[in-house]
């Protein structure tokens, strides 16, 4: 009777082990499957980074080329970034660079399209017709990435990219674009002022631009809750157009920095506005006459020369009638 069970026993087991093969088997068939599937591959040839963090660390020069034009330079000096501006520095925007640096950083989705180098000219990827991001780093300036920017997908959607030298090309969101294909005042911080003050102020000087009837000097003071005009007709002003005017001053733009040679020989006496504040201190800007549309303009113990447009200048720069 022991013998007979015995004998069941290993019938079971061999086919416990049996099906335990098979659901093996199996298992290996699907992980297999899974690892070959065409979309699961796509997938993984897509995942792209172009740019390690480690070189991020190290980067601390960005060229950026445009068939035709001049090259548009960006030196890290210290935490901060700015753009060579003839022979100066102008500030640029911070988080512009840093996002920048995120899509390069980040692992995304720029599959793999061919290695064909015959099919660079018709995407934009021949280096005479391609934009062309590089950025250097470490002591001997060393590339350390050299990006091809070529035309846009049919849809619209994505652009084709290349590394300059290498003949494989990809796709990928067109949103770099726009890093190398933006104007140059993009890059910069056009801020005229570094940080808003308005609460501090209490009495504004101007001498608008003289262009017609009754546009004299005045001032804007601060008189307890409220706000005074300064000029021959003074009084009381509405404290809410005084205030705005006030916020409405540290939040102006320029559309432009001058360069410096661009900027010899202007004489900045076609208006002036005065900033003083409660501790002392005291801000000028100055303007010069317009051109082309815009007005250039200075601001005291700033190195830059902005350009304001017409409407800008204007909310800068207001007459008496203004606040009337």
């Amino acid at each position: 009777m022991s013998s007979e069970k015995q004998s069941g026993a290993g019938r079971c087991n061999k086919k416990i082990y049996s099906l335990a093969g098979i659901a093996g088997v199996l298992a290996l068939i699907y992980l297999l499957a899974l690892f070959f599937d065409p979309a699961r591959v796509n997938a993984r040839n897509a995942a792209f980074t172009w740019l390690s963090p480690e070189a991020r660390d190290l980067a601390d020069r960005i060229e950026i080329y445009r068939p035709g034009e001049d090259v548009f330079v960006l030196q890290r000096s210290g935490s901060r970034w700015f753009a060579a501006l003839g022979g100066a520095q102008a500030p640029v925007k911070q988080g512009r660079v840093d996002d920048l640096f995120r899509i390069l950083c980040t692992r995304g989705a720029f599959p793999r399209l061919g290695t064909s180098a015959s099919s660079h000219g018709e995407l934009g990827l021949s280096p005479e017709t391609a934009s062309r991001l590089l950025i250097r780093g470490g002591a001997a300036a060393l590339p350390l990435l050299d990006l091809l920017v070529g035309n846009d997908d049919s849809a619209g959607r994505e652009i084709y990219l290349r590394e300059n030298g290498e003949n494989e090309y990809r796709s990928g969101d067109r949103l770099i674009k726009s890093y190398v294909s933006g104007a140059a005042a993009s890059w910069y911080d056009l801020k005229l002022f570094a940080e808003n003050r308005a609460g501090e102020v209490q009495r504004i000087r101007i001498s608008p631009v003289k262009d017609g009837e009754g546009d004299e000097d005045f001032s804007v003071v601060r008189s307890g809750g409220g706000w005074m005009l300064e000029s021959a007709a003074a009084g009381e002003i509405p404290a809410e157009a005084a205030d705005a005017y006030a916020r409405n001053i540290f939040e102006i733009q320029g559309d432009n920095f001058l360069s410096p040679e661009d900027a010899e020989g202007i004489e900045y006496s076609a208006a002036r506005l005065s900033i003083e504040f409660g501790d002392g201190s005291v801000i000028t800007v100055l303007a010069g006459e317009e051109r082309d549309g815009a007005r250039p303009v200075t601001v005291s113990g700033v190195p830059y020369v902005y350009l304001l447009s017409t409407p800008t200048a204007a909310r800068l720069l207001r007459e008496r009638s203004a606040f009337l």
